[in-house]
């Protein structure tokens, strides 16, 4: 089973990410675009006697947010905009943490077992802000890994 594929199908699930364009590995940099972004992985985290290997299985979203010149607080008082991108973002994260609670993970194929999902952060990492575009965009990240066992080479059980 395709390992991308597999993903792609379950984070479009993602309330975040179903309303806004979802790219795999390149698109162009737009509010509110969405990049699903392949990470190198290690052929193996750890083997074992059996033949089963632990894997890891990693992956960037990058999102886009428009970007707002305006102050947190103003005399006409508190403005949020940036805030609530950010939290668009950060619903990103709180899903997968909710999935991996649930145990619900992506389906990777027979003789595979995911054993735990997370993000390597608790917040998205702020890549900088593209003032060149009009209005200036946010770029955010959040890395995504699994940790899942193949058994396809198992020798013995």
């Amino acid at each position: 089973m395709d390992k991308n594929q597999s993903m792609i199908n379950f984070i479009k699930t993602c309330p975040a990410i179903k309303s806004s364009p979802l790219y795999f590995n390149f698109a162009e940099e737009d509010a509110d675009n969405i990049h699903f972004v392949a990470e190198a992985n290690p052929n193996s985290v750890r083997t074992f006697v059996d033949g089963s290997v632990l894997r890891q299985y990693s992956f960037s979203i990058i999102n886009y947010k428009s970007v707002a010149h305006n102050p947190l607080i103003d005399k006409e008082g508190f403005i949020d905009e940036n805030m609530e991108d950010l939290a668009q973002v950060q619903s990103i994260i709180d899903w997968i943490e909710e999935q991996e609670e649930l145990h619900n993970y992506p389906d990777f194929g027979a003789n595979t077992s995911i054993d735990k999902m997370w993000c390597v952060t608790d917040d998205p990492n702020l890549h900088g802000v593209d003032i060149s575009k009009n209005p200036p965009l946010a770029k955010y990240s959040i890395l995504i890994k699994i940790e899942y066992l193949d058994t396809s080479k198992v020798i013995f059980r």
